[in-house]
């Protein structure tokens, strides 16, 4: 006596289809389902991918909806929600499906990932290279998010730390013609910009050049208005040396950290509840901040007021 076929054979037919690219027979195949076969979370998912896959991007974003409210703890369904929009150029309602994929699992690659996508279309740079960040902390061989980086640091002028994107991406494929292409921009870039360097500055004209050459004429000073101006420097330097040292660690370390785990906290809506010692931590920076610029700030003005004439 034979059974009736299982629910795991045409979706394991569905999944061989969809790797042998026939996507069009796979959404027949998955949308001729009976209806309770049809509702499971497998087969929901291997639609959205199918339609996803064929370019029809309006019609994964409707399956990929239905499979979030169907089963809202699926982050793969958010996930693949957050990249379809992405494909349809809707980066805001991309970056909210995708904050959801992160608060239901941090360490999803993908989930970071696109969501950097989504960040970088909406022109939210310097998310989106943290974004991005976190996808290759989790995943150091995920190429396409060196790549992306690299493109948003290139972009940005940043071309060092570009060619050094580009050159990961080929420690990991080095027949990458995509990286290889962008390197070499990247390459001319910073030769032309070093040959485009000049020592001598920009070119002025005649009037302003002849006024800078009798504003540079050595100072007529006396031994005591030397001596005077001399431990003015002295005194003001002292003053604002160790505000200009304290703003190193504050700038390069404590702010960028705490940038970093605020833009976590609002991707955590668990976490901004129960605590805003993080918030109070940036507050307590951006106050240093603003005590330390005020210091060398006040210096500075203090030895322009002494030298202008």
């Amino acid at each position: 006596m034979s059974s009736e076929p299982s629910l795991n054979e045409p979706l394991l037919k569905a999944r061989q289809l969809l790797r042998s690219r026939q996507y069009e027979d796979a959404v027949r195949l998955l949308q001729n389902l009976p209806e309770d076969d049809a509702a499971s979370e497998e087969a929901i998912s291997l639609l959205g991918m199918a339609h996803f896959f064929s370019k029809d991007f309006q019609s994964a974003v409707k399956v990929f909806e239905l499979l979030t409210r169907q089963f809202p703890l699926s982050t793969g369904g958010w996930v693949n929600l957050g990249a379809a929009l992405n494909r349809l150029g809707e980066f805001r309602r991309a970056v909210d499906a995708l904050r959801r994929a992160v608060q239901r699992d941090r360490r999803c690659a993908d989930a970071w990932y696109n969501l950097g996508l989504a960040q970088r279309g909406m022109n939210m740079t310097t998310m989106a290279i943290s974004a991005y960040k976190e996808a290759l902390k989790l995943n150091p061989r995920m190429a396409d998010a060196h790549i992306n980086l690299g493109r948003i640091y290139a972009d940005s002028g940043n071309l060092s730390q570009a060619q050094k994107s580009f050159l990961e991406v080929l420690k990991i494929d080095p027949a990458s013609k995509k990286a290889q292409m962008l390197l070499e921009s990247v390459q001319v870039s910073l030769k032309a910009s070093k040959k485009t360097e000049s020592p001598f500055g920009r070119l002025v004209d005649i009037e302003e050049l002849d006024r800078r050459l009798v504003n540079s004429a050595p100072r007529g000073l006396s031994v005591g208005q030397r001596q005077q101006e001399r431990e003015l420097v002295q005194a003001v330097t002292k003053k604002m040396r160790q505000d200009a040292k304290d703003l190193v660690p504050l700038l390069e370390e404590s702010l960028h950290t705490q940038l970093h785990r605020l833009e976590r906290i609002v991707l955590d809506t668990e976490s901004r509840i129960q605590s805003d010692q993080p918030i109070e931590a940036f507050s307590v920076s951006l106050s240093e901040l603003r005590q330390h610029m005020a210091v060398i700030t006040t210096s500075l003005d203090e030895i322009r007021a002494y030298l202008s004439p």
